[in-house]
């Protein structure tokens, strides 16, 4: 009998929209996908907690329509105060252990998406995994110089290979479940070409 092994991937998203916003069309012709965001903590003052709990009811329902699995780590977004890096760092580690393929956002403009992406970027070359980089979006339309940046620090150190994205349009359906997040303005810069690199050592 022959045996089918579908490799497991796993996108580390700083908040719990980023990975669809980001990598949506990807999400949708790939299978075995599973989305860690590590800012997806609940806060405990009011407004903090029913904005987060709206949050992560919103992530449910888009990641249900991208067939995309869901692992939310505790740490609560910048806002909130200094976050705590050895837990940061013991999660990525404990996750990375578990799939093939990872997926890093650039690190654009938010200091939430700075800090995770610097974490991995540190301790990546200790697992030996299949590695992919993608750009945060609306960030890389807001930014672009900032995007640059963050593009050659990953280029100061490895090849990037691009993968090509079909350009559907086809996420916009799970965008649209993260309605506290989102107006017309904003949506106009998610519905643009996602990029992508496999990271080559």
């Amino acid at each position: 009998m022959r045996y089918i092994y579908f490799m497991s991937s796993l996108i580390f998203s700083p908040h719990t929209d980023d990975a669809i916003f980001s990598l949506g069309d990807y999400i949708l012709k790939n299978k075995n996908i599973t989305i860690a965001s590590a800012f997806a903590g609940v806060p405990t003052d009011d407004a903090g907690y029913k904005k987060h709990t709206l949050l992560r009811h919103e992530h449910e329902k888009a990641c249900l329509l991208m067939n995309a699995k869901i692992i939310n780590n505790d740490l609560l977004d910048d806002v909130y105060g200094k976050q705590n890096e050895k837990y940061l760092i013991d999660w990525v580690i404990e996750i990375i252990k578990s799939f093939d393929h990872i997926y890093i956002p650039l690190g654009i403009h938010h200091p939430d998406h700075i800090f995770l992406s610097n974490t991995i970027y540190e301790i990546m070359d200790k697992f030996v995994k299949g590695y992919f980089v993608y750009a945060e979006l609306p960030y890389k339309v807001l930014y672009p110089e900032l995007y640059n940046t963050r593009l050659n620090k990953f280029k100061s150190k490895y090849n990037l290979n691009k993968i090509p994205i079909d350009f559907t349009k086809q996420k916009i359906a799970a965008i649209k479940e993260y309605d506290s997040q989102i107006n017309n303005n904003l949506v106009e810069k998610l519905i643009v070409q996602e990029e992508l690199w496999r990271i080559i050592k």
